[in-house]
């Protein structure tokens, strides 16, 4: 069996559960399913990273990592596995079997599916070895690290269009400060999520008084927060990067500035 169909075997045979199993209602699920059905079955022009990522939305909003058997997280998780095109890692490791494990399926149930459609059953080849490993659940850490990645990304690109913006802005009228105030919380916010989506991939315990100064006092708590989050080796060098970013940011704006607000 070659990789391809192995991983094709091995969605239909993950697909036969979701559709199986009963499941509460779950908005993010109705949403998601059919687009992966489509990728799956008729290989549609599907973006399953987005679909990835709109799924992990839904989990960090709802519990994050913790073990869980309440069915929405499991489900959603489900939908995790499926929105990945290669799947054998996936397999090997026993994840999907063990949220079956949690929804409640028997383990023999399992043994009995999978090897009805001819794949390897040896993760699963005894309930209690499955109940007593190290939750797959909660080391899924570089499925999720990579959707906080893609996040950071975007929050970047953002924050340089923010910055574009704020020096494209019309500044001889009477909106320009309410622009203004707009345009400068945005981009607090806007550097209080990158902060939040590293610190979450990191594994970094925040503070709320660093919380707090993240947003009123950007340009000390980050640096602050690079060098702990990244030891005395990594961290100087993260800061020159935060500082590359920032010289960015006003050369952004700078332009913005020339193209649109040049005096005649």
């Amino acid at each position: 069996m070659t990789t391809a169909s192995a991983d094709q075997a091995y969605a239909d045979y993950m697909l036969h559960w979701v559709q199986t199993l009963e499941w509460p209602s779950l908005p993010v699920a109705d949403q998601t399913l059919p687009q992966i059905q489509a990728w799956w079955r008729d290989r549609a022009a599907i973006d399953l990273e987005a679909v990835a990522d709109q799924l992990w939305a839904w989990v960090d909003a709802n519990g994050g990592q913790a073990r869980s058997t309440d069915k929405r997280m499991i489900l959603a998780r489900m939908l995790i596995c499926l929105a990945s095109p290669g799947n054998q890692e996936l397999q090997q490791r026993g994840y999907f079997e063990e949220l079956l494990d949690l929804y409640g399926v028997a383990p023999e149930d399992i043994v009995r599916v999978l090897d009805e459609r001819g794949i390897d059953s040896g993760v699963v080849a005894d309930e209690p070895q499955l109940r007593a490993s190290e939750s797959a659940v909660e080391n899924d850490q570089p499925a999720r690290s990579a959707h906080l990645q893609r996040l950071k990304m975007h929050v970047l690109t953002a924050f340089f269009a923010l910055s574009f913006l704020s020096g494209a802005r019309p500044l001889n009228t009477s909106a320009a400060p309410t622009i203004e105030t707009i345009l400068i919380f945005s981009m607090a916010l806007l550097i209080f999520l990158w902060y939040r989506f590293d610190s979450d991939q990191r594994g970094y315990q925040r503070t709320p008084m660093l919380n707090f100064a993240m947003i009123m006092v950007a340009a000390i708590a980050m640096p602050y927060y690079l060098i702990r989050s990244r030891g005395p080796e990594q961290g100087p060098r993260s800061v020159g990067v935060a500082f590359a970013v920032f010289l960015g940011s006003v050369l952004l704006s700078m332009i913005g500035m020339a193209l649109f607000n040049a005096p005649p």
